[in-house]
């Protein structure tokens, strides 16, 4: 009997191997696509890779977010960041359909060591061709004055920064603010950062403390007023923000021709309480900005300046910074007749002398203006009088 059972097994194996062989073939292919589709059993394919098989690219694109796009496995995303202003994002489409990714404002994200955080400053669609890569800029804030501002790997972060999301809700509908007075706003926020933070100028006052010498954060006063204003308009109180405190921000903000209209809307000022407000800070402003206001009497007011600024330049009882002053901020009036009265003080102090050179300096100014066109390039005062402050 066992030889006969001997013959009857070999045709059955055979047969089975003809028969299983296409099978086995079948399912060792599917564990194998299977395998590469989930990353090797944890291991993420690169950023250069795509899927062999595009999809349509005609197909009509998936709006999805960030975060829903990576966890469906459909977007696979590396991040570098510079610290301060912008994170470059590069994704990689795995799905089979184009996708329209919204990166929302007010996203985070951190390096792995927890010490560097940007925030997402303003929403942004980012296309990602069906099966295609796609490298996106976004531009961030840093929620951090010390954060590091060199080139380095960054991780999307899955939390939020709860008490921004009133200010990056103002930001969606606000287009008129620029990413650096977000920026300015999202530090006085998280950080209440000082003046001299963001401030292009001197502050004054050594109340402040200074948290970083990097002038990576500073900009033009105007965009300090945006910050305030968009601080404002997103309902927070900034009666405990230490830079709105600043004395001087105003008075700077004011005599600066490029932040001077903002100024006056900000401070909500009509024109007769501006004219007060110079009169006011000429009377009775700090000693270390009370010049200032010559300027802006100079510069705003020429028809008055044309008649009381010759008067301080005489007053001898006056420090000889407030005297100098007052014949610079003639040449600020921009007014042919200012010439004839510097001449008169010329003659009157001597050519030779710091009041006099002074008004020579002004009428030089004064006669190239005549001269050459208007090239809508303001000259701030401060320029000449660094010395004197």
């Amino acid at each position: 009997m066992r030889p006969l059972t001997n013959q009857w097994k070999v045709p059955f194996a055979c047969a089975m191997a003809v028969t299983g062989l296409p099978l086995a073939l079948v399912l060792m292919s599917h564990h194998a696509a299977s395998t590469a589709s989930s990353g090797g059993g944890g291991s993420e394919p690169t950023i250069a890779s795509a899927p062999a098989n595009p999809g349509d690219p005609k197909a009509e694109p998936v709006k999805i977010s960030l975060a829903d796009a990576l966890g469906r496995r459909w977007l696979q995303a590396e991040y570098r960041g510079n610290g301060r202003s912008e994170v470059r994002a590069a994704f990689v489409n795995r799905h089979n359909a184009p996708l329209s990714v919204t990166v929302d404002a007010g996203v985070i994200f951190e390096t792995a060591d927890l010490h560097n955080q940007m925030v997402v400053a303003r929403t942004q669609e980012v296309a990602v061709p069906a099966g295609g890569t796609r490298a996106a800029w976004l531009d961030c804030a840093a929620t951090h004055s010390t954060n590091a501002l060199t080139d380095q790997p960054y991780n999307l972060c899955p939390d939020t920064l709860q008490h921004l999301r009133a200010l990056f809700a103002q930001v969606g509908s606000s287009p008129e603010y620029s990413r650096e007075a977000v920026q300015c706003a999202v530090l006085m926020l998280t950080e209440n950062s000082p003046l001299n933070l963001f401030a292009k100028f001197s502050v004054l006052s050594g109340d402040q403390p200074t948290r970083t010498n990097s002038p990576a954060y500073r900009v033009n006063t105007s965009e300090i007023l945006a910050a305030l204003a968009l601080v404002k308009d997103a309902g927070y109180a900034r009666m405990n923000l230490v830079a709105a405190q600043e004395y001087q921000l105003k008075i700077e903000a004011m005599i600066d021709p490029l932040a001077h209209a903002a100024a006056v809307h900000y401070y909500n000022l009509t024109s007769e309480q501006e004219w007060t407000y110079w009169r006011d800070e000429l009377s009775k402003g700090d000693a270390s900005t009370r010049h200032y206001a010559l300027y802006g009497i100079g510069r705003y007011f020429p028809d008055v300046a044309l008649q009381m600024l010759p008067d301080w330049a005489r007053a001898v009882q006056l420090p000889a910074l407030m005297r100098t002053s007052a014949i610079q901020a003639m040449a600020e009036t921009h007014k042919p007749e200012a010439i004839s009265v510097l001449q008169q003080l010329v003659s009157e102090f001597g050519a030779a002398t710091e009041l006099g050179q002074s008004a020579r300096k002004a009428i030089a100014y004064l006669e190239n203006q005549r001269t050459t066109p208007a090239t809508g390039n303001a000259v701030e005062f401060r320029l000449s009088q660094a010395s004197l402050r």
